[in-house]
């Protein structure tokens, strides 16, 4: 039998906006003993994995455990891979954040352990053909895909064994083929039979490259493998029974045998992630065959994995205004350092794990997309040079939908707005960097049913300035799982952009609609206009009666809000009539009599004020969402819902009109007593 090539290793990531706590429960049941236990077998060589993201937080926090690493790759036990810094998804950023980010981790690896990284790793093997140019350009020689790629490439099961070159533009790069398969389920088998099935790999070929790259957080911190692995000593009866099969397996490196493994096959890889990226947002086949069977819910094959933008609204509204900060940021001229900070906070942004449903929760994780919110702001922010920087209005295709959106860019505030539903779907508060419309919907998964609680279903993206108009008997519990009926015909709809006065700050919207009436239907002329402050943002409502009969017309306008938690150490709410305040609580409720709401944002120490200048009836709401993590199922707060209420008499051409304000401040330090 032919000696087989081992490598083995880790790739390890923890996404960037994970608390301090997550990181040091990662290291103390993952990072530490696996190295910890890979120490004492010095025969074994590693190939390792560290986004910079870890890097960083292993250097601030456990120096010791890179002394570790480092008198491991002196004694040439280890090599370290290279690739993104803040582990992006590459085929979505820039060409050149791609380069940047890549550079920007090979100098951070190159001064911790005094050697370039020339192995390049691809987070979740996120793929495209036109990659292998920039990655050669970068510096780097070779890269790991999953055996999916391979087996899509034409690669049969006989030669998935081998390194291969692939090729664009003229410039050539290793890809070697990582076997599918998590260590989990090597973990159910006992450390013989795993071993016996390693081996089995290179049985009857020529010359064999097994490759085994784990999950770095699998390796101890998921489920129970802690305990197993560990403390139960599989991962030392593993090691040693690979080490008493040292003739028969040649414990290698990458950038060794790409050195000396010569001529390789040429092949072209199609563009993909590896299968179970796509399962996460896709589910299993017969979860796909089911979802789209009753609920028309469309799949993905594994090559469009870039229809996760059109699947979820919020992705591809953070990719846009990571595209859109990626052009402010290199706007800026002859100040290199400034420059090169603005660069470092949009790279935090594109980390991957906010794009979609990942094992970590993804995009459903409320603190990542914040995380990711939070670093284009601050870049953003840096762009605005002092003594030239104004406040203005400006016209832009921001979502790439094909039609232009209207940007208020302030000192204090951005306000984005959309002519779909006139709505505004952007609202950053810039003294925090907080984007208060990163909200998220209720999406059908197809692992919901699988025991899980359906909270209900959203049809329409959760902004604010959203225009309802209700049947008389509706209620608070109806609108919350999406059972009610819409009488109008306003959201979702397109509005016609009335007015753009860029000096004044000013956006005017309008739409004719119809609205069901208990009998019969009525003509509806809305209007709303957008004025943007400093600290204030200020829509005038105009709704006009455009039938020739009276209406009775039972309107809302729909503000969602995200904070940090749904907690009173992170949120309390009031509502308010003239000068009185009452607590609302942070659970479902119908107030009446109601001529506004304050919000203390006790996380950002901010307080926002929402006013009318006509009393209304008050739904308040949270909006969560259940989805999958490698935990099993999580609920997940992801905004608080406000639907301020007016019922209308208006006779033929007769309007009603009402100001509401959004204004916000930062909340002073309470004295003492």
């Amino acid at each position: 039998m032919q000696r087989i090539k081992l490598i083995f290793g880790a790739c390890n990531n923890v996404p960037y906006g994970s608390s301090d706590y997550l990181f040091e429960q990662v290291y103390q049941k993952a990072y530490k003993p696996f190295l910890t236990e890979l120490y004492h077998f010095n025969e074994i060589n590693l190939t390792l994995y560290y986004s910079g993201v870890v890097l960083d937080w292993l250097e601030k926090n456990h120096p010791e455990f890179i002394m570790l690493l480092n008198d491991m790759v002196k004694r040439k036990q280890i090599e370290i891979l290279g690739g993104g810094y803040y582990h992006p998804a590459f085929p979505l950023i820039p060409h050149t954040d791609r380069l940047g980010q890549i550079e920007s981790l090979t100098t951070y690896i190159r001064e911790l352990f005094g050697k370039r990284p020339r192995g390049g790793w691809i987070p979740e093997s996120i793929w495209e053909p036109s990659l292998v140019s920039m990655l050669k350009s970068s510096g780097l020689e070779y890269i790991f895909l999953r055996e999916h790629h391979f087996q899509r490439a034409g690669i049969t099961d006989n030669a998935l064994f081998a390194p291969v070159l692939t090729e664009n533009q003229g410039k050539i790069i290793t890809a070697f083929p990582v076997l599918r398969g998590s260590f989990s389920g090597r973990m159910k088998k006992t450390p013989e039979d795993a071993v016996k099935s390693i081996l089995a790999k290179g049985s009857s070929k020529k010359s064999s490259v097994v490759v085994l790259m784990e999950n770095g957080e699998e390796l101890g911190y998921w489920n129970d493998s802690h305990t197993l692995l560990y403390k139960n000593k599989w991962l030392n009866r593993f090691l040693t029974i690979l080490e008493d099969h040292k003739d028969s397996i040649d414990f290698s490196s990458p950038g060794t045998l790409n050195r000396e493994i010569t001529p390789l096959r040429k092949l072209y890889f199609k563009s993909s992630a590896y299968n179970e990226v796509q399962d996460w947002f896709n589910g299993t086949q017969s979860q796909k065959k089911k979802a789209a069977a009753s609920h028309g819910e469309p799949t993905f094959p594994p090559g469009d994995f870039r229809q996760v933008l059109t699947k979820y609204e919020e992705s591809n509204l953070l990719y846009a205004k990571m595209i859109y900060t990626h052009v402010l940021v290199n706007q800026i001229r002859g100040d290199k350092a400034r420059k090169k900070t603005a660069r470092n906070e949009l790279w935090k942004g594109q980390n991957h794990q906010v794009y979609w449903p990942t094992c970590w929760g993804g995009i459903y994780t409320n603190s990542y997309r914040k995380a990711a919110y939070r670093a284009f702001l601050d870049a953003e922010k840096i762009t605005h040079e002092k003594g030239i920087f104004i406040p203005s209005i400006v016209s832009v295709d921001f979502d790439m939908d094909g039609q232009e959106e209207y940007l208020f860019q302030g000192e204090e505030l951005n306000g984005y707005t959309h002519a779909k539903g006139g709505v505004l779907f952007e609202l950053d508060y810039l003294p925090v960097s907080w984007n208060y419309l990163d909200t998220f919907s209720r999406y059908q998964e197809p692992y919901h049913g699988n025991g899980t609680k359906n909270k209900g279903l959203d049809w329409f993206p959760r902004k604010a300035f959203m225009d309802h108009f209700f049947h008389q008997k509706e209620k608070v519990e109806a609108f919350d799982t999406m059972a009610y009926k819409e009488a109008g015909d306003f959201i979702n709809s397109q509005y016609e952009l009335a007015e753009f006065h860029r000096d004044q700050k000013l956006i005017i919207f309008r739409r004719s609609g119809s609205v069901k009436l208990e009998k019969g239907t009525c003509k509806v002329d809305l209007s709303k206009a957008f004025k943007f402050a400093k600290s204030e943002i200020t829509v005038s409502y105009t709704i006009t009666n455009a039938s020739n009969k009276d209406a009775v017309l039972n309107f809302g306008s729909e503000l969602n809000l995200s904070f940090a938690a749904n907690c009173v150490e992170s949120l309390r709410l009031y509502s308010l009539s003239g000068l009185k305040q009452r607590e609302l609580g942070l659970g479902k409720k119908t107030s009446s009599e109601c001529t506004g709401i304050r919000m203390e944002d006790i996380t950002n120490k901010v307080e926002i004020t929402f006013s009318a200048d006509t009393e209304f009836t008050l739904w308040s709401l949270p909006v969560e969402t259940v989805h999958k993590t490698h935990e099993g199922y999580s609920e997940q707060y992801q905004s608080t819902c406000f639907l301020p209420r007016w019922k209308l008499n208006l006779k033929p051409e007769e309007s009603w009109k009402t100001d509401l304000r959004l204004s916000f401040k930062r909340i002073r330090k309470r004295r003492n007593g």
